[in-house]
């Protein structure tokens, strides 16, 4: 539950909560704007800083550290610009930083961060795929038989107790669901 609305005519667009503090909470609106919350209360801050004025499609926080946190945006941004990151989340006045080098100027569609090793990112575009194996500084495409086309959702299953592995599933607009583990 927020004030409502958060921003009068606004759309909320995302939502981000942190896996290992439900307390900790985000909201990103249609208009570029990131809210948040850090003790559960109803009142949220805007925490936008440098963020541009786009959708902000997807909201992370880390598992491993609730002071790391993602916003993406879905639009035609300036290249390297569809992620921002902050490393001080939970502090007053967090400051967001671009880190998307290596992708292009497209829509961001989803997002995960590998819950066992945070340095790995994967964010889903109009294009498929792009993966960071060094916490967003860079990224290539993640393209191991994925076809080229918009990429919607993103999730890790968690381990099996049986083979301890992992599996990253994508789901693509007409192309199916892909998975890799």
């Amino acid at each position: 539950m927020s004030q409502n609305p958060i921003v009068s005519g606004v759309a909320i667009a995302s939502i981000g909560i942190a896996p290992n503090d439900d307390n900790v909470r985000a909201v990103g609106l249609n208009n570029g704007n990131v809210w948040r919350t850090i003790n559960g209360s109803s009142t949220l801050v805007n925490v936008t800083g440098d963020i541009p004025s786009f959708i902000v499609s997807r909201l992370a926080i880390d598992k491993n550290n609730n002071n790391i946190a993602y916003a993406t945006l879905s639009g035609f941004t300036t290249a390297g610009q569809g992620v921002w990151k902050t490393t001080n989340f939970l502090a007053v006045t967090p400051t967001w930083a671009a880190s998307a080098t290596g992708i292009p100027s497209i829509p961001i569609n989803a997002f995960v961060i590998d819950p066992r090793n945070s340095a790995n990112l994967y964010a889903g575009t109009d294009i498929g795929v792009y993966r960071s194996t060094d916490s967003g500084a860079n990224w290539t495409a993640f393209s191991t038989g994925l076809p080229r086309t918009p990429v919607f959702d993103m999730a890790f299953q968690a381990a099996t107790l049986a083979t301890g592995d992992q599996t990253l599933r994508i789901a693509t607009h007409g192309r199916g669901i892909w998975e890799f583990g």
